[in-house]
């Protein structure tokens, strides 16, 4: 019997990170001499790499001022904005549920590597995944579409039988360029319009959804 692989986004589609990840980008820009941006922009921050984010808010290219605000963002969310996020409701029952089917859970987020095996220790949702892939702190590895070639060669997934879910276009983008299936998530941070325009292959508009959703694919 051929076993199916999931791969999970983690910000916007597991987890509500928002308020971490926002006083994050507000210290480090503050620490830097820069004023706080506003809401819209910090809304467009949750799911592009870090380096982007910085490259957007200062209006620089200067690669040693996007490492020096990359790297105090990080020492920051460190000690304290990891500890301002939570699971959305349903979603380690729907973990629990796939992982009792047999189903590979994989995680895909374009967060470093270390806060991402850091979040899902402290969810108690660690267990679940047979492989985690986060972005390198150096920004070596940052792309979704990088991140998830990454998981999909080092545990040779096969993409007929392989689902990728996010909340942003990219997400769905990446999946899509592996041949995987892709369920955008509506609930996360993401827009609607967003994800339509990538096309996945369904919407889901809540977390207590999903499994209903994954099934009709798998």
């Amino acid at each position: 019997m051929v076993s199916h692989n999931i791969l999970f986004d983690l910000d916007g589609t597991l987890n509500d990170s928002k308020p971490g990840i926002e006083m994050s980008y507000c210290h480090t820009l503050q620490t830097l001499g820069y004023g706080k941006p506003s809401q819209a922009s910090l809304d467009l921050s949750i799911g592009p790499p870090l380096e982007d984010n910085f490259m957007r808010f200062m209006n620089t290219q200067d690669p040693e001022l996007i490492s020096r605000a990359t790297e105090i963002y990080l020492q920051f969310y460190d000690q304290e904005g990891i500890h301002h996020s939570a699971l959305y409701p349903h979603i380690k029952t729907l973990l629990q549920n796939l992982h009792q089917q047999n189903l590979r859970l994989y995680l895909a987020t374009s967060k470093s590597q270390d806060h991402a095996e850091q979040h899902l220790l402290d969810f108690g949702i660690d267990h679940y995944f047979t492989g985690v892939q986060g972005a390198s702190r150096d920004g070596s590895l940052r792309y979704k579409v990088d991140i998830i070639d990454r998981v999909a060669t080092a545990h040779q997934l096969n993409s007929a039988v392989s689902l990728m879910i996010g909340d942003h276009k990219v997400d769905i983008l990446g999946g899509k360029h592996h041949g995987m299936k892709t369920i955008g998530v509506t609930y996360g941070y993401g827009t609607r319009e967003e994800l339509l325009a990538a096309n996945p292959d369904a919407l889901c508009e809540q977390p207590e959804r999903l499994l209903s959703i994954i099934k009709t694919l798998l």
